[in-house]
């Protein structure tokens, strides 16, 4: 019997505790309320972040023209204007979308987010196609936050709300995990090569992991790590950390938790 697909999330969240893992994909346990409104905090946060990220890309500036006195709702405005004045608006409307991408693309660079296409996001209210990624070569799937294509590849972006972000240059690895499961089934599925990916956490602090051969490695054995669990319908907990065992939103039925 074939096991369904691992999502990207479920990876992260085995790497992060397995324990917790069990009891939410294998026990069905449910979330705690808290862990439920922290989740739907999150979910704001994402789709905030994601209109910032996207909104350089959204204008057409290959649409810009002449504009035409039927083009205006209220076309009585335009009477007695002469075709100069009609041009210099047309000019002033391309000039202020041009200082607009220039701004965009300016912070970008100082974000650490690279110049390219956004092309896909998952998040509510873009204008970006985002269908679920599916490999049953892998027996993974998943839906990138986002994706940008530059000239080296196409780089995944995963948008992170942590409360507390990791120490410069770092990565939490249940984070790390999920981006390159994303990696893996962007090169798969979409047949471009991705160099490396992002995590932005909150304010903009951008962590760039490199898809390296090592890492491609341990996303490998993660996943068969999962199915491993699966099969057995048990896990146990795989860190010492007193913190996740606190914040856990399954921990009230948890007989493995720390202190």
């Amino acid at each position: 019997m074939k096991q369904k697909l691992i999502r990207a999330t479920e990876l992260a969240e085995f790497v992060y505790c397995s324990k917790a893992w069990h009891l939410k994909y294998l026990d069905g346990a449910e979330v705690s309320h808290v862990a439920r409104e922290l989740q739907a905090e999150a979910n704001t946060w994402h789709i905030e972040q994601g209109r910032s990220l996207a909104r350089g890309d959204q204008l057409p500036l290959g649409s810009f023209r002449r504009p035409d006195v039927g083009d205006y709702p209220h076309c009585l405005l335009l009477v007695g204007m002469g075709e100069m004045t009609v041009l210099l608006m047309a000019a002033t409307a391309m000039v202020l979308a041009l200082l607009f991408f220039w701004l965009s693309a300016r912070s970008r660079r100082k974000t650490g987010i690279p110049a390219g296409e956004v092309f896909y996001q998952d998040l509510v209210g873009q204008p970006f196609t985002a269908r679920n990624l599916r490999s049953l070569k892998l027996g993974i799937s998943g839906k990138p936050d986002c994706l940008i294509r530059t000239a080296d590849g196409i780089v995944p972006v995963e948008l992170k709300k942590s409360k507390r972000p990791p120490a410069r240059g770092e990565v939490y690895p249940n984070h790390m995990i999920q981006n390159l499961a994303y990696c893996a089934l962007v090169e798969e599925q979409l047949g471009e090569q991705v160099p490396y990916d992002l995590v932005i956490y909150a304010g903009q602090q951008v962590r760039r992991v490199e898809f390296t051969d090592s890492n491609r490695k341990w996303l490998m054995d993660t996943i068969a790590a999962v199915q491993a669990a699966r099969l057995r319908k048990q896990a146990n907990r795989n860190h010492n950390q007193r913190g996740r065992c606190s914040g856990c939103g399954v921990g009230d039925k948890c007989d493995q938790a720390l202190g």
